[in-house]
């Protein structure tokens, strides 16, 4: 899988007529590269970002809320690569109850001069892909505090329109549509069961929720199972700004309502399949190599 993922990237880029840089968003419950040890979210034991840096190209690998909003998330890729305190934005702050500007997400930038004269390609796995969609959205539009009133958003991101910004969004697996396992995953048992398993297998120091605009962060001396279940029960689960709602059947089409492709956009989609057929069952099963910690949820979608 991660031969042909490489692959695909290159295929799409490497016969290109630019260099660009390239940009990795990862999905749902992801983790950036100073998480999860030296276990690659890109890649696995492997690493994918640096397959791609030996073949010549510029890499950056964003790391933005596991289980944040797609807004919540472009908004962080935004900042993270062309530098700054993230801001949110005022009205989306106010409707949700979030800190605006938090102050543990102030960046360097990764790629600073990023601009029209300097666009990247975006590749998202998973989620990832819908967060370079509404990536390209919130940059091509003026965000409004007041419609009535033509109030524009004073942040740097959603205060201006910035076109041309953007080569190309590759999505890996991306469920455009939704998918009927959200709440299942989000909700009940095996939400518990997937980070206690990332606790076993990397130790508890090893993932971050990143979700300090909605004033959750890791108590001192906290239990991983206690935070979780402080995840678990806090009252983001029944906004439409989390993961589960951009996840689901309705949120993906409230989303593909107003993330419309650009014709300035190059625009590619693969999909895959990490499960078989069970013969004696009739239904789906996790193949072999299917990594321990998502096994639960491709037996389940099975």
């Amino acid at each position: 899988m991660k031969k042909i993922i490489v692959y695909l990237i290159l295929s799409n880029i490497l016969f290109a007529q630019n260099k660009y840089p390239i940009v990795l968003i990862h999905g749902f419950f992801g983790w950036g590269n100073n998480e999860m040890g030296d276990y690659r979210y890109w890649g696995g034991k492997k690493d994918i970002q640096k397959m791609l840096e030996e073949n010549g190209f510029k890499v950056f690998n964003v790391s933005v809320g596991p289980i944040s909003s797609n807004w919540d998330r472009a908004v962080e890729v935004y900042y993270q690569l062309k530098g700054g305190q993230v801001d949110y934005g005022l009205n989306h702050s106010k409707k949700y109850g979030l800190e605006q500007r938090p102050i543990d997400k102030i960046y360097n930038g990764l790629y600073p001069e990023w601009s029209s004269e300097n666009p990247v390609h975006l590749i998202g796995h998973s989620m990832g892909g819908q967060t370079a969609r509404m990536l390209q959205y919130l940059l091509e539009n003026e965000i409004y505090i007041d419609d009535s009133l033509g109030f524009i958003e004073a942040s740097d991101l959603l205060g201006k329109s910035k076109e041309g910004w953007v080569s190309s969004i590759t999505s890996l697996a991306t469920p455009h549509d939704g998918s009927t396992l959200t709440d299942i995953v989000t909700k009940t048992f095996p939400f518990i069961q997937y980070f206690i398993g990332v606790a076993g297998v990397v130790g508890t120091n090893f993932y971050d929720f990143d979700l300090s605009q909605w004033n959750i962060n890791r108590k001192d001396n906290e239990s991983w199972y206690n935070y979780v279940q402080r995840m678990r029960s806090h009252n983001a689960w029944d906004t439409k700004n989390i993961s589960s709602w951009d996840l689901s059947l309705d949120g993906a089409s409230e989303l593909n309502s107003f993330l419309n492709a650009s014709p300035d956009v190059y625009y590619f989609s693969y999909s895959f399949s990490a499960t078989s057929k069970d013969e004696k069952t009739g239904y789906h099963v996790p193949n072999k190599d299917v990594f321990l910690l998502i096994r639960s949820r491709a037996k389940l979608l099975g």
